[in-house]
């Protein structure tokens, strides 16, 4: 069994094919030594790659009707074979490495995600901060612990998965923090949730997430 300073990671990724760097960003999983597991939700698999078999580590879950995100995290957290797992989204390009590597080594946290910082100024080494920068790109890559995953509820759809994370890890003492990386992540962000169509499912999730 891998110590607490080498422990490996599931990758979480929904996707619908949209952003051109989708696979080259699955490329960049399968070869990080920190990570043996990456699970991609196809929620569009008329849209899906033909190279897919090249990416060693893949776990292919294939819907028949767009899930939408936050279901899909639900059902990828649930698959994971490990306790690290990291909510990727599907639209950012970056090394993984170094970022993988610090957080295998912490023991104890809810929930991480990115800082505001990582999408234009890389910092000069790898550091944590209290808090969380939702709306700024927080929810883009989120690393959580399988043991304190709490299920999304199921009538809040596209937004506010982040928010739930944040706010159930904190209601329970856990740690929320934001990540302030080595590495510029580029993003083009949010390029399926802001897709016109998603307009009325997300409207709901505003009305639904107000009675949470």
């Amino acid at each position: 069994m891998n110590g607490p300073e080498y422990r490996k990671f599931s990758v979480v990724i929904p996707t619908m094919w949209k952003s051109i760097v989708t696979l080259d960003l699955l490329h960049l999983y399968d070869k990080c030594e920190f990570i043996d597991e990456v699970i991609v939700i196809d929620n569009d698999k008329d849209s899906r790659p033909e190279n897919l078999n090249t990416i060693q580590k893949l776990t292919l879950i294939e819907s028949y009707e767009n899930l939408y995100v936050n279901p899909s995290w639900n059902i990828g957290v649930y698959q994971a074979r490990n306790e690290l797992v990291a909510i990727s989204n599907d639209d950012i390009l970056f090394e993984p490495d170094d970022m993988f590597s610090f957080v295998s080594k912490l023991d104890n946290f809810g929930a991480i995600g990115m800082s505001h910082f990582n999408f234009g100024n890389a910092a000069s080494e790898i550091c944590l901060e209290d808090g969380n920068d939702i709306g700024l790109g927080w929810g883009c890559l989120i690393f959580v612990k399988k043991s304190n995953w709490v299920q999304i509820p199921e009538n809040i759809k596209v937004w506010f998965g982040d928010n739930w994370i944040a706010r159930t890890c904190e209601m329970r003492g856990l740690s929320v923090m934001k990540l302030r990386s080595n590495r510029i992540i580029e993003t083009s962000m949010s390029t399926t949730s802001g897709c016109e169509s998603f307009n009325k499912v997300i409207k709901n999730d505003i009305l639904e997430w107000a009675k949470l």
